[in-house]
C-alpha cells in the first residue's frame, strides 16, 4: 500500500512540476497580434474593433483578384513539431493560390506568396502558434481576433481577408480554429456567433475552413445549423483521409458562392492533422 502511495505522490509531483514549467513558459496577449507581411507596402488603418477581434482597411486600393480558378491548402500544421513539414508543406502549396494553416508559428513561410497574414494570443517559450494564411494579392481589409479556452484559458484565433473582385464584390477567405478544451459549448459558439457576425453582412463568396474540432453531435450540429442558415456549404472530399477524434472529422471546408471543382485530402506524418487541398471557380 506504501508503495501506491508513494507512486501517486510522485505522479502528482510529476503533474505539478509539469504545469508549474508550462505555465512559466506560457505568454498569453493582452492584445491579439495580428501581422500582415506584403510585397508592396500599402496603408492600412483601423476600422472595426470588437470584442476580441481587431481590424485594418487599405487607405488606398490594392489590385482586384483576376482569374476564375484557383486552388487551395488547409492544414494544422501541429507547430512544425513534425519531421518534414517543411518539405511537405513547400510540395503542397507549390500550385496553390492560397494557403490556410491552423497552429502556424512565426517559422511557417512561404516565399512565394507575396502576403502572408500571422495571427497568434500566445507563445510558448518565446514561439508564437496562431492561424497564418499565404495569398498571392493583399486584401482590401484583414480582420483578426481570438476566444480564451475556458480551461486552460488560451485563445483560439480566426483570422478573415477580404479580396475585391473583378465583377464588383468581394471574396470572404476565412482561417478558423476553434476552440478545443470545453465541455459544453458556450465559448464554442461565442466564437463562432463572433465569425458569422461578418458573415452575415457579406455578399460576396466566401470560403471558411480549418480546424473546427467539431468533435461530438452538439458541436457539429451547430455547426452545421450556422451554415445552413447563412447558405454555406460543406465541402464532400473524393477521397476523405481527416483525422478523426471520437469518429468525428476535425478538420472542414464551407462554400458559398464558389464552384468546387475538386477536393480531397492526404495522408502525411508531418502533422497531426491530414492536409485538404480544394480547386475551385468563382460562379
Amino acid at each position: 500500500m506504501k508503495r501506491i502511495y508513494r507512486f501517486l505522490a510522485v505522479g502528482l509531483l510529476l503533474v505539478v512540476l509539469g504545469t508549474g514549467y508550462f505555465f512559466i513558459n506560457l505568454t498569453i496577449f493582452d492584445r491579439t497580434f495580428i501581422q500582415l507581411n506584403a510585397s508592396q507596402k500599402l496603408s492600412y488603418i483601423p476600422f472595426k474593433e470588437g470584442v476580441n477581434m481587431q481590424c485594418d482597411k487599405v487607405n488606398d486600393s490594392v489590385p482586384k483578384l483576376t482569374g476564375s480558378r484557383f486552388h487551395l491548402i488547409t492544414w494544422n500544421v501541429h507547430k512544425g513539431q513534425d519531421k518534414g513539414w517543411q518539405e511537405d508543406l513547400a510540395r503542397l502549396s507549390n500550385q496553390a493560390d492560397f494557403v490556410l494553416l491552423q497552429e502556424a508559428t512565426q517559422h511557417q513561410n512561404l516565399s512565394v506568396f507575396s502576403t502572408a497574414l500571422f495571427v497568434s494570443s500566445f507563445s510558448f517559450k518565446d514561439l508564437l502558434s496562431g492561424v497564418k494564411t499565404f495569398t498571392q494579392t493583399q486584401p482590401e481589409w484583414y480582420c483578426g481576433g481570438g476566444v480564451a479556452e475556458p480551461l486552460i484559458q488560451i485563445p483560439k484565433v480566426v483570422s478573415m481577408m477580404s479580396f475585391p473582385l473583378e465583377k464588383g464584390d468581394s471574396l470572404l477567405l476565412i482561417n478558423v480554429h476553434l476552440i478545443n478544451f470545453e465541455w459544453g459549448i458556450s465559448a464554442y459558439q461565442a466564437q463562432l456567433e463572433q465569425i458569422f457576425s461578418f458573415v452575415e453582412n457579406h455578399q460576396g463568396p466566401i470560403i471558411m475552413s480549418g480546424d473546427f474540432n467539431a468533435w461530438n453531435e452538439d458541436r457539429l450540429n451547430l455547426v452545421n445549423n450556422l451554415m445552413k442558415k447563412y447558405g454555406l456549404d460543406s465541402v464532400a472530399l473524393s477521397q476523405d483521409e481527416r483525422v478523426r477524434f471520437l469518429g468525428y472529422p476535425l478538420d472542414y471546408i464551407f462554400t458559398r458562392g464558389v464552384k468546387v471543382v475538386s477536393a480531397t485530402s492526404e495522408v502525411v506524418t508531418s502533422s497531426d492533422h491530414n492536409p485538404l487541398l480544394m480547386e475551385f471557380e468563382l460562379e
